[in-house]
């Protein structure tokens, strides 16, 4: 595996570094779990493998029922079959191989699907130039991993990256509706390359290297994930006793009232 361009770029195009079947899975899982969704609501498609099809029933779900949509968002957040490849072998190489001794999570996985169908912000499906440093504050070192969940080329929305500009450190920042934009003033949009990846590709980058999302001129979804890792063992992070910037807590009240009674766990359990 060559990641000689790392420590020049802030980032490494891995080609074919990742099973194709194991990604495949991903996309598949997330599918499955639209699918049970658009049919409680009578979104019915013809064709789950292709594309355009499918993504056109997304929109229809989008537009229909929005809440409904963002749950099941939500949920794929959560698919075992994300946070697996997020642990993988190959992925682990790939993190040991870049420098980390010790890698950590720093937070959970996160699948994205971006389109202009699926969005009533910018920001939420067409990223503006950051760092993921900002919303990480983990080690210094600390890494992403973007996969691809189907071919992405310019069109599709290919990711941009600014080569060699993780060695400039953390740069400012405004606030807007994705999180915390930097502030054009600190880049030119002739320092973004436009990475085209295919399904089996990974991209590996530094937290402190910006990059931005492509813009998705198609009417197809664009399925990404990304997973990002810190190092237990750089000195920085443990003399600022390993700082966590996420919170996770439950709700106290029931999502759905009164449920569930005692009939639908009588149910349950005689169906054993």
């Amino acid at each position: 595996m060559d990641l000689s361009s790392f420590a020049e770029q802030g980032y490494v195009h891995l080609k074919g570094a990742l099973s194709k079947k194991q990604v495949q899975i991903l996309l598949v899982d997330a599918k499955a779990a639209f699918v049970a969704q658009m049919n409680m609501i009578g979104i019915w498609p013809r064709d789950v493998e292709n594309e355009v099809e499918f993504s056109r029933c997304m929109f229809e779900f989008f537009k229909l029922d929005e809440a409904r949509f963002i749950a099941t968002g939500r949920l794929c957040q959560h698919l075992v079959s994300m946070h697996q490849l997020s642990v993988s072998s190959e992925i682990m190489k790939i993190v040991a191989e870049v420098g980390l001794k010790v890698p950590t999570i720093a937070t959970r996985p996160t699948m994205f699907f971006n389109s202009r169908y699926l969005a009533k912000f910018q920001g939420y499906w067409k990223t503006p130039a950051h760092q993921d440093w900002r919303s990480m504050q983990g080690s210094l070192n600390s890494v992403v991993i973007w996969v691809p969940l189907l071919d992405i080329n310019r069109d599709l929305g290919a990711l941009e990256i600014a080569p060699g500009s993780y060695r400039h450190g953390l740069q400012n920042t405004t606030e807007d509706d994705f999180y915390r934009a930097i502030n054009p003033s600190c880049y030119t949009d002739s320092a973004f390359k436009p990475i085209a990846t295919e399904l089996g590709d990974c991209l590996l980058f530094s937290a402190f290297t910006i990059h931005r999302s492509g813009t998705n001129v198609t009417d197809r979804v664009r399925w990404s994930c990304h997973f990002r890792y810190n190092d237990m063992a750089e000195k920085n992070f443990i003399e600022r006793k390993f700082p966590n910037p996420y919170s996770y807590k439950p709700q106290q009240d029931l999502i759905t009232p009164n449920f569930p009674a005692q009939e639908h766990l009588a149910d349950l359990f005689t169906k054993r």
